[in-house]
C-alpha cells in the first residue's frame, strides 16, 4: 500500500508540472543551409527567400568542382539559379570587378539540360572609363549531358577594359521569356583570354573550387528567423554565455537591413515570412509561466514574452509579460496563466521589439503548477459582440462591474490596446479595432482581482 501511494504521489506531481522543452537554452544545433561559391553572388538567396538554386558538383573538367545552376519553384515563385561578379540595377549592368588585360574570347566548359522554350545564358560586359566597350550573350538550349568546351569570340572584337561583369543563369534572366522549372546549366573554368596576352587576368574563383558553408545555430526545439535571413549575413537569435542559470541563454535582437527592421522572434512553433504559427501538442493545465530576462531596448521599445494555448484551433488562454525598460541585470518573472480548459496545443512567443538594435535575453522558461490560482469572471457575465467583427467590438456586462482594466493582445503577446473603462448593465463599452490588421486577438478584462479572457477575431 505504501508503495502504491508513493507512485500515485509521483504521478500527481508529473501531471501538475509541465516543462518547457529546452527552456534553459542549453542545447543548440548547427545546420548548414547551403554552400556558396566564393567571390560569386548567387541564387541561393533571392528576394528574401532561401532558394537553393546554386550548388556544387563534382567530376569537373577543371579541378574538383563546378557550379550547378537550376530553375526551381519556391513559395509559388519560379526562381532561376545564377552566379554573378559585378552588379545589376533594374536589370541593367552598372558595375564590374577590376580588370587590366586585353580580352578577345570567353572560354569555359559547360553541360546543360534546358527545357523547351527556355534559354540558359552567360553574360559579359566590359567598361573603360565608365563607358561600355564590350558586351555579349552566350546562350545554351537543348541538352548536353557531358562536359564540352566552348570558346566564344566577343562580338565587339578585341577590348581592354578596366572592369568587367560576368554572370550566368539557368534560365533567360535577360527577357524572362520561357523560364521553365528544371532547366539547369553547369559551368567550369570560365576565362577571358586573348591570343596577344600570355598572362591574362583571371576571374576570381573562375573554376569554382572554393566554397563556403552558410551555417546557422539555433536552439533545439525552437524556431528562429536565422535560416531565413542567412543569405543577408544576419543573425537574429544567438547562443549567449551570459546566462541566468546553466551555461547558455538565448539572445534575441531586432536587426536592420537596408533601412528595414528584421524582427527578433523565437518560438516553439512554426515560423515563416507571415510570422509564428501552429505550436506543439500540449494537454497539461499549468498555473504559472516563469523565466528570466534582460532587456536593452533601442529607444522607446517593448519586448514580449508570452504563451498561448489553444484547443481544436481556438485560443482558450495564455499569459504574457511585456518589458519596456532597460533591465541590465537578470530579472525573474512568474506570471499567472489563464487556462480554464484543457488545451491540445501550446505556442511560446518571444519578441525583442520593433526598433533595430533592441536586444532581449531569455533563460529558464517554464510552465508549472496545476491550478489557475485566480478567480475567473463567469463567461455569462460578459459578452463580446459582434465576434467575429470587422472594425468594432462591444463589451456587454450583465452586472455593474464599475471601473475595469481592459487589455487587448495580439498573438505575439504585444499589447495593442490598453485602457480602463466603466462597465454597467445600461450600456456596452465599444472598442475601435479599425486600425488593427485582420487576425486573432486576446481580450483580457480584470476587475478587483477577477479576470475574463476571450478571443476576438477581426476579419
Amino acid at each position: 500500500m505504501k508503495k502504491t501511494l508513493t507512485l500515485l504521489a509521483i504521478a500527481v506531481v508529473v501531471q501538475a508540472t509541465a516543462q518547457v522543452t529546452n527552456g534553459g537554452f542549453e542545447d543548440w544545433n548547427n545546420q548548414i543551409i547551403y554552400e556558396n561559391p566564393n567571390d560569386w553572388e548567387n541564387g541561393n538567396w533571392i528576394d528574401g527567400i532561401n532558394a537553393v538554386t546554386t550548388t556544387k558538383v563534382g567530376s569537373a573538367p577543371s579541378g574538383m568542382y563546378a557550379v550547378h545552376l537550376e530553375t526551381e519553384l519556391f513559395q509559388d515563385d519560379t526562381l532561376f539559379g545564377y552566379v554573378l561578379q559585378g552588379e545589376f540595377e533594374n536589370d541593367d549592368p552598372i558595375e564590374g570587378i577590376p580588370w587590366t588585360t586585353e580580352i578577345q574570347t570567353i572560354e569555359g566548359h559547360a553541360r546543360y539540360d534546358v527545357q523547351a522554350g527556355d534559354t540558359a545564358i552567360l553574360v559579359f560586359v566590359g567598361w573603360s572609363a565608365g563607358n561600355i566597350v564590350g558586351e555579349d550573350l552566350i546562350t545554351f538550349v537543348g541538352a548536353q549531358s557531358s562536359w564540352v568546351p566552348f570558346s566564344h569570340p566577343l562580338n565587339m572584337g578585341t577590348i581592354t577594359p578596366d572592369s568587367i561583369l560576368i554572370a550566368a543563369a539557368s534560365s533567360n534572366a535577360v527577357n524572362e521569356i520561357g523560364i521553365s522549372l528544371g532547366s539547369w546549366l553547369e559551368l567550369d573554368a570560365i576565362k577571358l583570354t586573348s591570343p596577344n596576352e600570355p598572362n591574362p587576368d583571371m576571374i576570381p574563383n573562375f573554376d569554382f573550387e572554393n566554397w563556403s558553408n552558410v551555417v546557422v545555430e539555433d536552439p533545439d526545439d525552437w524556431s528562429t528567423y536565422n535560416s531565413l535571413v542567412a543569405g543577408l549575413g544576419i543573425t537574429s537569435v544567438f547562443k549567449s554565455t551570459d546566462a541566468n542559470n546553466g551555461s547558455f541563454s538565448a539572445r534575441i535582437e531586432t536587426a536592420v537591413w537596408e533601412g528595414d527592421t528584421l524582427p527578433g522572434i523565437l518560438t516553439n512553433g512554426e515560423l515563416d515570412y507571415d510570422g509564428p504559427s501552429s505550436g506543439i501538442p500540449f494537454v497539461a493545465q499549468p498555473a504559472q509561466f516563469s523565466g528570466a530576462y534582460k532587456y536593452m531596448p533601442s529607444g522607446q521599445d517593448t519586448a514580449n514574452i508570452g504563451v498561448v494555448f489553444s484547443n481544436n484551433g481556438v485560443i482558450i488562454g495564455g499569459s504574457f509579460i511585456q518589458v519596456g525598460q532597460l533591465t541590465s541585470a537578470w530579472t525573474s518573472f512568474n506570471e499567472i496563466v489563464f487556462l480554464p480548459n484543457q488545451p491540445d496545443t501550446m505556442l511560446l512567443l518571444i519578441f525583442s521589439g520593433e526598433n533595430g538594435g533592441s536586444i532581449l535575453y531569455v533563460d529558464d522558461l517554464d510552465l508549472t503548477g496545476g491550478t489557475v490560482g485566480i478567480q475567473e469572471l463567469s463567461a455569462t457575465d460578459i459578452v463580446l459582440f459582434p465576434n467575429p467583427t470587422t472594425d468594432q467590438v462591444t463589451i456587454l456586462s450583465s452586472s455593474d462591474l464599475g471601473s475595469s482594466d481592459i487589455t487587448l493582445f495580439d498573438l505575439s503577446g504585444r499589447i495593442v490596446i490598453q485602457r480602463s473603462a466603466m462597465l454597467n448593465t445600461r450600456s456596452g463599452y465599444d472598442i475601435d479595432l479599425s486600425e488593427l490588421p485582420s487576425g486573432t486577438y486576446l481580450l483580457e478584462l480584470i476587475k478587483d482581482g477577477e479576470r475574463f479572457i476571450d478571443r476576438i477575431l477581426k476579419e
